[in-house]
């Protein structure tokens, strides 16, 4: 093995499941939120009203994160760099 390292490219990239998480809990509380400031319905009572806005909010949540999360994703790939890794023999690994 060569005493060279290779090149690799190096970038920061969101974590995904952080951004959905996020969107869930925004969204939810999004559509709690616009639930208890509308006027009630004789129709439905409140918490069927609640229990449906938070529901759909909390879905449209979770796909504009995943939105903001494959953009910014996109633009890590842009801004990534090539760098030179050397590889290091690990404990109790036998050296080349």
């Amino acid at each position: 093995m060569s005493d060279g390292g290779r090149q690799v490219r190096l970038r920061r990239g969101p974590r995904v499941g952080v951004f959905l998480l996020a969107g869930l809990v925004v969204g939810a509380l999004a559509g709690l939120a616009i639930a208890l400031a509308s006027p009630p319905s004789p129709q439905y009572p409140l918490g069927q009203v609640a229990g449906f806005l938070v529901l759909l909010f909390a879905a449209v949540g979770i796909v504009l994160a995943g939105l903001v999360a494959v953009v910014l994703d996109s633009a890590s790939r842009r801004r990534a760099r090539v760098v030179e890794a050397e590889r290091e023999a690990a404990a109790g690994e036998p050296e080349d």
